[in-house]
């Protein structure tokens, strides 16, 4: 079976994501959508992805613009199995409501989208299963899945009580001794002592407590996983 992918947002992450699914063989790309003819979509359709603009009425901007567009960004999810959601934070959530519920698609957003807006936030390594199948998945930040991998290893080896994490502007708690970062804590770990990506921040550091109190700094921890 092969997939039908759209692509919602080609900057920074869905350029990414369109040059890898153009690369799988049991996947297609329908296209990718922009909101203004910029030198990405230039770039997309140099590429031989197929352009939809994001509304009915940003065409005329791409067709004075030089650019043969296939359709708007609805006659794009007409043709997908599911749409990967690149575009800015907080868009997501919006688009969700709006548009993939009504068209009835599966959709993957970007960790710049509140978990509680998505529902599930989704980490290869540590919830794969219970992600399966779900209409609307989150895949956390790059800095989250570091932590969650790094962390998934260490509950897996020895057992995690709680996690205490540093976040970059963050205020309150005590402080990371070497990068003078406050701790904050999460919900890193549920009530059974598995570990939940639910968390978004900017980490610095973090320092997991292990079931016999006794406890491990794991500075930059995302930079090294």
């Amino acid at each position: 079976m092969v997939v039908k992918v759209a692509i919602n947002g080609y900057g920074t992450i869905g350029k990414r994501v369109a040059d890898a699914v153009a690369r799988q063989d049991d996947m297609q790309l329908i296209g990718v959508s922009k909101t203004r003819p910029n030198f990405e979509a230039f770039i997309a359709v140099e590429k031989g992805y197929p352009l939809y603009a994001s509304e009915t009425d940003k065409l005329d901007a791409f067709t004075s613009a030089g650019f043969d567009v296939a359709g708007t960004m609805m006659d794009m999810l007409k043709e997908a199995d599911v749409v990967v959601d690149a575009t800015p934070e907080g868009m997501g959530a919006q688009n969700l409501e709006n548009l993939y519920k009504k068209v009835g698609i599966r959709a993957i957003f970007e960790g710049g989208e509140k978990h509680i807006a998505i529902g599930s936030s989704f980490n290869a390594y540590c919830n794969y299963e219970q992600n399966f199948g779900k209409q609307y998945v989150r895949v956390v930040s790059c800095n989250t899945t570091g932590l969650c991998r790094t962390l998934y290893a260490v509950n897996k080896a020895a057992g995690i009580k709680r996690v205490r994490t540093g976040g970059i502007g963050e205020e309150g708690g005590r402080s990371c001794p070497d990068k003078k970062r406050p701790y904050q804590r999460t919900r890193a770990t549920s009530a059974n002592g598995s570990l939940s990506p639910r968390t978004r921040r900017q980490y610095d550091c973090a320092r997991v407590e292990h079931h016999n109190n006794s406890s491990v700094g794991l500075h930059d921890a995302h930079a090294r996983a």
